[in-house]
């Protein structure tokens, strides 16, 4: 009898890009070393501690790209809170679109709201005295960025493992099925394997697949 696969932790980032991220990842990295805390890239988790087998959040965080169309993600102010992750970050405003994109995925993974969702980027992580993240927020001032949101990221992560051992898993990027029916190629998850896609529609899609996987018709 074969074994069940037991079912791990997983996240879904939301990721900066470009400039942005060197910035932002040069920041993190900066207060890192000066206060001896983890080290991580920068993201805002649109939905944390998702306790699945890495078939079904492939699976489902890819059904959630599909219902997702690229958006902006405005940072600015930075707050502070007793919890670990939360240490020193960025709040996001709670745009229609931010906030649409955690009950979508709240919905497909079957997870019940724990209260509010509070978007933010998270700069430090660590238990600090009050006094210092005061002072570093005095420090750092408002760091307004608009973050152009593209794909999302599962990652291999949660509260209960180090920094250190999150590992980005898959990315999905948005509108694939807008994609797919223009005569694009894709590649996703299926119930048991990857599986290369297109459009049965678009005959120039088909041909390019029989090619793709060296079959004959």
């Amino acid at each position: 009898m074969a074994k069940k696969k037991l079912a791990e932790r997983y996240s879904l980032w939301l990721k900066p890009e470009g400039e942005i991220y060197k910035k932002l990842h040069e920041l993190i990295s900066k207060l890192s070393e000066e206060y001896a805390a983890p080290k991580f890239e920068p993201h805002v988790t649109l939905l944390g501690d998702v306790n699945l087998s890495k078939e079904e959040a492939l699976s489902k965080a890819f059904q959630l790209s599909t219902q997702l169309q690229p958006y902006t993600i405005e940072l600015g102010a930075l707050d502070y809170t007793e919890s670990y992750f939360r240490c020193v970050f960025i709040k996001a405003k709670k745009t229609k679109q931010v906030m649409r994109a955690n009950i979508e995925a709240r919905k497909i993974f079957n997870i019940k709201s724990n209260g509010e969702y509070m978007p933010h980027l998270s700069l430090l992580y660590g238990n600090f005295d009050e006094n210092l993240k005061k002072k570093i927020i005095k420090q750092l001032g408002a760091l307004n960025f608009k973050l152009k949101v593209k794909s999302i990221y599962l990652t291999r992560s949660s509260r209960f493992t180090k920094p250190k051992q999150w590992q980005v898993i898959a990315e999905f990027p948005f509108g694939v099925i807008d994609s797919l029916k223009k005569g694009k190629i894709g590649v996703i998850p299926t119930d048991t394997i990857y599986g290369i896609v297109g459009s049965a529609l678009n005959k120039k899609t088909v041909a390019e697949i029989y090619d793709l996987r060296k079959r004959s018709k």
